[in-house]
């Protein structure tokens, strides 16, 4: 695909004819429909146009990956639901490593000092300024509506923790649950959900890590290497 084809693509997606393109990039609507119908290979308006989509340059032109638009370039964590942090690293997979929510993980993905190791076969093509980055898969209705039972929380365990953040919090007896941080204080964890009133209260002694869940991603986005 060409450029001048990716532009099409984009602009369709976003359901734009070339006057609204025009008026968001403020490049003449002529160029535009010219640029699509010859398959222009480079521009010099490529960053004005790239920008109106909300993506990079780099980001316009990369084939291998269907970008959801409009994508902000600038966000920074905590992020708005649904939304996938974006910086300047280009989207690399990041893999499903177990679940979350009330079921166990399976064991074989975690080390003796409960970090992810491996990796199941599916991952999503994603961004995160954080290298060690995983997904589990939600089990349960308990989270909903922020996350949705069979789809997907983005883990960012080197990301700091703020109060009504939502985490994973791994305990000491190999349970694995995604809930919503209270409170942290006198050696006591407090835990709820968005579909259920009760409480959890955990002593810190039995919590192996809490790691803080930036988004959910949809189970649509997820992706197999076989």
């Amino acid at each position: 695909m060409s450029l001048g084809s990716q532009i099409k693509h984009y602009r369709e997606k976003m359901g734009w004819t070339y006057e609204q393109l025009s008026e968001k990039s403020g490049v003449e609507k002529g160029t535009l429909n010219a640029m699509e119908k010859r398959g222009s290979q480079a521009s010099k308006f490529a960053s004005e146009i790239a920008k109106a989509f909300g993506l990079t340059v780099e980001m316009l032109i990369d084939e291998s990956v269907d970008y959801d638009v409009p994508y902000p370039i600038s966000r920074v964590t905590p992020l708005p639901e649904g939304a996938i942090h974006v910086g300047n690293e280009r989207a690399r997979p990041i893999y499903v490593v177990g679940k979350g929510a009330g079921s166990p993980a399976p064991e074989r993905i975690w080390t003796d000092g409960d970090r992810p190791v491996g990796a199941i076969d599916e991952f999503v093509m994603g961004y995160s300024s954080d290298p060690e980055a995983f997904l589990i898969e939600v089990d349960g209705s308990s989270m909903y509506p922020k996350y949705e039972h069979g789809n997907f929380a983005l883990i960012e365990p080197n990301t700091s923790i703020d109060l009504e953040d939502v985490v994973l919090v791994r305990q000491e007896d190999g349970r694995t649950l995604l809930k919503r941080l209270l409170s942290r204080r006198n050696g006591k964890i407090v835990l709820a959900s968005y579909n259920d009133p009760a409480r959890l209260e955990l002593d810190e002694l039995d919590v192996s890590w809490m790691y803080y869940a930036a988004n959910e991603i949809a189970r649509k986005k997820i992706k197999s290497r076989f």
